[in-house]
């Protein structure tokens, strides 16, 4: 049975969609095979993809509840947002349910979750219903937090919101992960903030940590995973090291 993975935080340029892109790979190069799912009705793992156009969507699966994933690579699939539609869709749902019965139902019909290990929701920079309904599809929450004071400000406070309201949030709080992005050795400010979101998530924050690195844009901009751009890379070691912990996190 596939494991469920949301990826995502209450705000912008944390790194998701560059994390559910390469943490996929990193799946697949450890033999898994992967479903990528683009919540964001800016359907960026699409234009990363490479793919011009797409027999379905997460669109589509809310109005169907079928889906038709595009195979990008050998153990890769990507199911794309659907652009506007998408955005469409969510605004005309009645209720939550609205979204999440039938995306369920996609998941489970032919072609579905049964065919893969992991299935990975990338998520806009909200907390709102299509970050909610991915949510309650996954096993895990995976956060990606900068590594800067403000950064850590914002992550803490969607935590904070997670444990104090785990029903609204649509899922556990034990189920939560926290990955630091956008780590940068030329100073000592982001280690001092690692060392503070160690106090503050504890057994939550992952040990590791992505740095800061140029080919993790140039390998998006050839619509290409970090690996297979610059696989002797400190991006390429990272998200290697990311899979294997999410593995064993996962059981």
């Amino acid at each position: 049975m596939a494991k469920h993975i949301t990826v995502a935080a209450s705000k912008g340029g944390t790194g998701k969609t560059t994390t559910t892109w390469n943490l996929g790979a990193g799946l697949a190069l450890a033999g898994a095979r992967v479903l990528l799912v683009d919540c964001d009705p800016q359907d960026n793992l699409r234009f990363i993809g490479g793919v011009d156009s797409a027999p379905a969507s997460v669109a589509s699966a809310i109005d169907s509840g079928e889906m038709k994933p595009v195979e990008l690579r050998e153990g890769i699939w990507l199911l794309p947002a659907g652009g506007r539609r998408l955005a469409q869709a969510t605004a005309a749902a009645e209720n939550l349910r609205s979204l999440t019965a039938p995306l369920k139902r996609a998941l489970s019909s032919p072609g579905g979750e049964n065919g893969f290990d992991f299935v990975l929701f990338d998520c806009p920079p909200e907390f709102g219903r299509l970050t909610s309904a991915a949510l309650s599809l996954s096993d895990y929450l995976l956060i990606p937090c900068v590594s800067t004071w403000l950064g850590l400000r914002s992550i803490e406070q969607m935590v904070e919101f997670i444990d104090s309201h785990s029903r609204d949030a649509h899922i556990a709080s034990e189920q939560v992960g926290i990955v630091m992005t956008f780590y940068t050795t030329r100073r000592s400010g982001p280690e001092l903030i690692r060392q503070d979101a160690k106090k503050l998530f504890r057994g939550r924050l992952l040990r590791t940590y992505i740095r800061e690195r140029t080919e993790l844009d140039y390998s998006q901009q050839e619509h290409k995973s970090v690996f297979e751009y610059l696989p002797r890379s400190d991006g390429a070691e990272d998200y290697s090291s990311l899979a294997k912990e999410v593995i064993k996190r996962m059981g």
